[in-house]
C-alpha cells in the first residue's frame, strides 16, 4: 500500500510541478521567454544594468493569509537596457506598494507578484510567453515592451486580458476591434506636445523642418505622426530615412548641413538618434536641435559631444532633476536608489503602464478586466513618476474610446551635459496640441 501511495504521489508531483514552476516563489537563472523571472517586486539588485532578479522568493508567495496575491506579467527584451529600464521601474514601483501592504481593492489587500518573461527579441518566443502567461500562470493583466504585439493580441483579446503597451507598431494596439488594448506611456502624446510647444512659443523656428527617421516598420509610422504634428503649424518638414544596419550616418550629417533647417530632430532609432544629431554637428549644422521625444541627459551625453547638446530643447522626465519636479517622481527616485543602490537617469516611459493599471483597479474595486478596460478607455487619468496622464482618444483612427494618453509635458534645454527646465506644458495645452496633430478622418 505504502509503495502504492507514493507512486500516486509521485505523480501527481510530474503532473503539477510544470504550471507551479511558471510563477513560483523561486525565479530562473535563464533568460528564457518559456521560462519567466518571477521576482519578489522588493528584493534587491546590486546594479540597474541587470537582469530582473534571479532566484529570489517572491514576497507575494511568502505574504501572509491577510493580503491576496495579484498576478501581473511583464514582457521585455533583456538584450537593451531600454526594455531593462522599463522592468526595474516596475519592479520598483510593485516593490513600495507591497511594502506598504500592497494594493487596497474592494476593502481587500493584495500583495503583486510580477512574472516576467525575456522576449529574447523573437516573435516565437513572445508569443510563447504571453501564451504561458494568459493559459498557465493566470495573468489578467500583461505590460511591458513586446516588440510583436500584432502577432499575439488577437490572443489578449479573444481571453480578455488588458494587455497595455504591448507593441512597438502601436498602429495596431490603438485599432478599434481591439476592446483590452492600451497605450498608457505618451509616446504620441509626448511628441505632439512638444511640436505643438516650439511652434507656439518659437514660430520663428517653426518654418524648414528636417527629421531623420530609420528606414524601418517603426521609423515610418513615426514619420507619420511626427509629420502630422509639423504640419498642423503649417511648418514644412523634410523627411530623410537612413539605413538601420549602419552606425555611419556622415552622409545623413551633410544632407543635414547642407539644407541648413530652421530645426533638426532625429526621432525612432534609439541610439541612432543620437548618432544623428553628432553627425549633423560636425558636418557643420548649427540651427536648432531638438526632439519630439524624451531621451534623459545623461543618456544624450554618453554619444552626442557636449557642444552639440548645449542649447538642444527636448522633453524631459521629472526625475531628470534634483529635485525631481513632483511627489511622485521623488519617492520613485528614492525606491530605485534604494534597490539598485544608484540612479543612472534609466527610461522609465512604461512605468505608467503599472500606474494605469493600479489607478483603473483602484478607482473601480474590480479586477474584471472588462470593468477595468472601460474605465481606462473612458478618460482615466493617474499620477505616474513621468507626470500626471490623462488617457485620450484616436478619431484619427476611427477610435472614440481613450486608447492612448498623454501627459503633463516637460520642456527641457540643454545647458552643456546638464538639463534645465523650460517650460512645463499643462494637460490643457497639451490636449490642444493632440487635437490639432491627430483630428478625426474626413
Amino acid at each position: 500500500m505504502k509503495k502504492f501511495l507514493l507512486v500516486g504521489l509521485l505523480m501527481l508531483a510530474l503532473v503539477f510541478l510544470p504550471a507551479l514552476a511558471a510563477c513560483s516563489s523561486s525565479t530562473s537563472t535563464t533568460a528564457s521567454a518559456i521560462a519567466p523571472v518571477t521576482t519578489s517586486a522588493s528584493a534587491a539588485s546590486t546594479a540597474s544594468t541587470a537582469q530582473p532578479a534571479a532566484s529570489t522568493t517572491s514576497e507575494a508567495a511568502v505574504s501572509t493569509t491577510a493580503a491576496k496575491t495579484l498576478k501581473i506579467g511583464v514582457i521585455g527584451w533583456f538584450g537593451t537596457s531600454k526594455h531593462l529600464d522599463s522592468i526595474h521601474g516596475i519592479e520598483v514601483l510593485a516593490g513600495m506598494d507591497n511594502q506598504n501592504g500592497g494594493w487596497d481593492i474592494g476593502g481587500e489587500k493584495y500583495k503583486i507578484e510580477l512574472c516576467i518573461y525575456d522576449s529574447n527579441n523573437s516573435q516565437t518566443s513572445e508569443v510563447a510567453a504571453v501564451n504561458k502567461m494568459i493559459f498557465q500562470d493566470k495573468v489578467s493583466y500583461i505590460m511591458g515592451q513586446g516588440v510583436y504585439g500584432a502577432a499575439w493580441l488577437p490572443i489578449t483579446e479573444e481571453n480578455k486580458v488588458i494587455a497595455m503597451s504591448p507593441t512597438h507598431n502601436y498602429f495596431v494596439a490603438l485599432d478599434p476591434k481591439f476592446n483590452y488594448s492600451f497605450e498608457p506611456t505618451c509616446v504620441n502624446g509626448t511628441s505632439s506636445t512638444m511640436i505643438g510647444w516650439i511652434c507656439t512659443r518659437h514660430p520663428e523656428l517653426a518654418k524648414t523642418i528636417v527629421v531623420a527617421f530609420p528606414d524601418n516598420q517603426m521609423g515610418h509610422m513615426i514619420a507619420g505622426d511626427v509629420q502630422a504634428g509639423w504640419k498642423a503649424f503649417n511648418a514644412t518638414i523634410n523627411c530623410i530615412y537612413y539605413p538601420t544596419d549602419t552606425q555611419d550616418l556622415s552622409s545623413l550629417g551633410t544632407k543635414v548641413a547642407t539644407t541648413n533647417p530652421s530645426v533638426f530632430e532625429a526621432v525612432g532609432g534609439g541610439n541612432s538618434d543620437l548618432l544623428a544629431i553628432k553627425a549633423a554637428y560636425q558636418a557643420g549644422y548649427r540651427g536648432q536641435m531638438f526632439a519630439s521625444t524624451i531621451n534623459p541627459a545623461t543618456v544624450m551625453a554618453q554619444t552626442v559631444p557636449e557642444e552639440a547638446l548645449n542649447g538642444m530643447i527636448c522633453g524631459a522626465y521629472p526625475t531628470e532633476f534634483e529635485p525631481a519636479l513632483t511627489q511622485k517622481a521623488i519617492d520613485f527616485k528614492a525606491g530605485w536608489i534604494a534597490k539598485y543602490g544608484k540612479w543612472e537617469d534609466p527610461d522609465i516611459a512604461i512605468t505608467s503602464s503599472y500606474d494605469c493599471l493600479k489607478t483603473a483597479i483602484q478607482k473601480t474595486g474590480s479586477l474584471d478586466t472588462t470593468v477595468l478596460a472601460a474605465a481606462i478607455g473612458n478618460g482615466l487619468q493617474f499620477e505616474t513618476a513621468v507626470g500626471t496622464i490623462q488617457m485620450v482618444s484616436r478619431p484619427d483612427f476611427g477610435n472614440s474610446r481613450t486608447v492612448d494618453s498623454l501627459a503633463i509635458s516637460y520642456v527641457k534645454k540643454m545647458n552643456g551635459t546638464q538639463p534645465e527646465l523650460l517650460d512645463t506644458v499643462n494637460l490643457e495645452d497639451g490636449l490642444k496640441y493632440w487635437e490639432l496633430s491627430f483630428p478625426a478622418k474626413q
